[in-house]
């Protein structure tokens, strides 16, 4: 370590496990408001789509803590931080699609629950606000409304589900974004693009996921260090802006949204200094499922 004033200056990596720090808190900080709403009912119309997103939000608030600490200190694991940018991407497509309807999207996905849980026999758990509740831990009975109205609803389509119990595969969710609230659309696409195909080869373990990260196995490469923290500075932030803009579309604007929607524009601003114009065309490119 150097000595000296360069000694006071944070790394790039611990400059983005504050920003993902601060922008779990804010999360969070979302995620408690759509409480406070839920218990006002101020939205009564769309009260299972405001718990599910609220739950949904509990997994955003937890993976973002969870990246900020891998990037601190002196162990730096930027290659687990950048599977589980991955995993918060995803969690951000899952918020934004199910904040673009009336609610339909979260009914499904909480009966895919209630499906799973029946066909594993494992006593629910609940998680967040969303939730199912039986009278008793012996299993779930399919006599049960809310277990015959799952089995039910999987069974006129054959049980097919393409992710957590929607009909769409991720490329459908994201073109229905784009087309339902287009600038969470277009950050998530952004997102898919740059960081996709590195983190699914992470994920699985291969060989070229280890070289494209350690940069041929120099583990003290700092530059290649450096770049893939940008990465997962990347898809915090997009990811990030994309679900408060898709649950502000929904269910308003507060503090927390607006700051974290507004911290996404800065971070585009800067990114585009040297792009003339964005004329809003884009074509969704997805990687193998």
């Amino acid at each position: 370590m150097s000595s000296g004033s360069n000694t006071d200056k944070p790394s790039v990596s611990e400059r983005v496990a504050a920003d993902c720090e601060n922008l779990a808190q804010l999360l969070n900080g979302l995620r408690l408001r759509l409480i406070a709403e839920h218990h006002a009912r101020r939205h009564q119309s769309r009260e299972q789509q405001l718990k599910v997103v609220s739950a949904c939000l509990i997994s955003a608030f937890t993976t973002l803590n969870s990246i900020s600490s891998l990037l601190r200190g002196t162990s730096n694991q930027v290659r687990d931080a950048l599977i589980l940018a991955r995993s918060f991407y995803e969690v951000g497509v899952n918020i934004s699609f199910l904040s673009g309807d009336l609610g339909e999207r979260s009914k499904r996905a909480e009966q895919y629950a209630v499906v799973r849980v029946f066909k594993s026999q494992k006593v629910f758990r609940r998680l967040g606000m969303s939730s199912v509740v039986f009278d008793n831990d012996r299993g779930l009975a399919r006599s049960d409304p809310a277990v015959k109205e799952a089995l039910d609803a999987f069974k006129s389509t054959g049980g097919n589900a393409h992710k957590a119990g929607y009909r769409e595969s991720r490329s459908e969710m994201l073109e229905t974004i784009c087309n339902e609230i287009p600038i969470a659309g277009i950050f998530l696409v952004s997102v898919e693009q740059h960081i996709y195909e590195l983190t699914s080869e992470l994920a699985h373990g291969s060989f070229f996921g280890f070289l494209e990260v350690y940069s041929g196995g120099d583990f003290g490469n700092v530059e290649a260090w450096e770049k893939n923290a940008e990465l997962v500075h990347f898809a915090a932030v997009l990811s990030s802006a994309a679900m408060a803009i898709a649950v502000r579309s929904t269910f308003g604007s507060c503090e927390c949204s607006d700051e974290i929607v507004l911290a996404g524009e800065d971070f585009i601003r800067d990114l585009a200094t040297n792009i003339e114009s964005l004329d809003g065309s884009f074509t969704i490119r997805t990687h193998s499922e």
